[in-house]
């Protein structure tokens, strides 16, 4: 079965809107990536509804990529708890690179390699530029 592909950036603060807008100033629109983006004001329960909100729009034929900010934090740990019920894959230590790798990508590449090659590039995009001069 061939799926179509979604994509959510996820942060605390406003990270993730600004990766968005980032991405769509050097690609153009993007019409299937959406974000969450939690304020210190946003309760557990807040944050765990606007996640469900999104991932009940995901059909049998849907993958969603979900981008997030930090490994062991609110939105990720959250996040985490569809996987086993959802095609649903989590990827966490986003960055611009890493985003755009992901969001470029074609919807009939295999996914996991897509994954990883964008994992990569998110490292490569790591740089002490001091140590290059």
């Amino acid at each position: 079965m061939a799926f179509l592909r979604r994509y959510i950036i996820a942060s605390h603060g406003s990270l993730s809107k600004g990766i968005v807008d980032s991405a769509s100033m050097i690609v153009g629109a993007l019409g299937n990536v959406e974000y969450v983006s939690i304020t210190p004001n946003d309760s557990q329960d807040s944050v765990k509804q606007q996640i469900e909100a999104l991932i009940r729009l995901n059909g049998e034929d849907v993958e969603t990529v979900v981008l997030t900010d930090l490994l062991g934090g609110s939105v990720t740990n959250t996040f985490l708890e569809y996987i086993p019920c959802q095609n649903l894959h989590v990827i966490t230590g986003v960055n611009l690179p890493m985003a755009l790798e992901i969001l470029v990508s074609d919807e009939g590449e295999n996914l996991q390699a897509v994954i990883q090659d964008s994992i990569e590039k998110g490292k490569a995009g790591i740089v002490y530029v001091n140590q290059l001069v």
